[in-house]
């Protein structure tokens, strides 16, 4: 079971991600991604403060929000493997008798709107990482751009993966309504 990834080293879970187990898996890695991106943003702002590009109450609020960010994509990115193991979970269940198969498809879609919360939140910090970035791409510290750039390539990443992960779990949830407002919000985290 893949857990603890925290406290993990970086080549123990680059391990773990390649082996043929499904968890950690993209929905994980996404959030990875997002915690790199959102570490990158932290860096430029304390080289930009660092070195008085600005004034610290424009750049101030950037560092606040990238840290915050990284610290719950991490969460999200154990969450995610929490989640898709508790689908597969579900998926598991007998469905000899109309009550089981009754009870195993309500626990199947609750299962899968966990399994679709998580890497929405994931998108939508993602997003957030990749509006800072591009700030501080034009207004950090010059020498620092391209690793504003690095950042905001790895919250695109990080969006779009987990966008994909959101879809791929409501195409299979049955609860029409749950599935319609978490796709509309996975809509308004897909533009730019």
């Amino acid at each position: 079971m893949a857990r603890g990834f925290h406290e993990m080293s970086l080549s123990r879970f680059l391990d773990e991600l390649a082996s043929e187990q499904p968890v950690p898996g993209g929905g994980t890695a996404a959030a990875i991604a997002g915690c790199l991106a959102a570490a990158l943003a932290g860096m430029v702002v304390r080289l930009s403060l660092a070195r008085e590009v600005g004034p610290p109450a424009r750049f101030q609020p950037w560092l606040d929000r990238a840290d915050a960010a990284r610290r719950r994509l991490l969460e999200l990115a154990e969450a995610d493997a929490d989640a898709y193991q508790a689908v597969l979970a579900a998926y598991r269940l007998p469905r000899e008798t109309p009550a089981d198969k009754a009870h195993r498809r309500s626990t199947v879609d609750t299962a899968l709107q966990q399994a679709a919360s998580v890497p929405l939140e994931v998108a939508g910090l993602a997003k957030e990482i990749l509006e800072i970035a591009g700030c501080l791409e034009r207004e950090g510290y010059r020498p620092a751009a391209t690793d504003a750039r690095v950042g905001a390539a790895l919250a695109r990443a990080a969006r779009e993966g987990a966008l994909a992960n959101v879809t791929v779990n409501l195409e299979s949830m049955r609860e029409s309504e749950i599935r319609e407002s978490l796709r509309k919000r996975a809509e308004t985290l897909a533009g730019n």
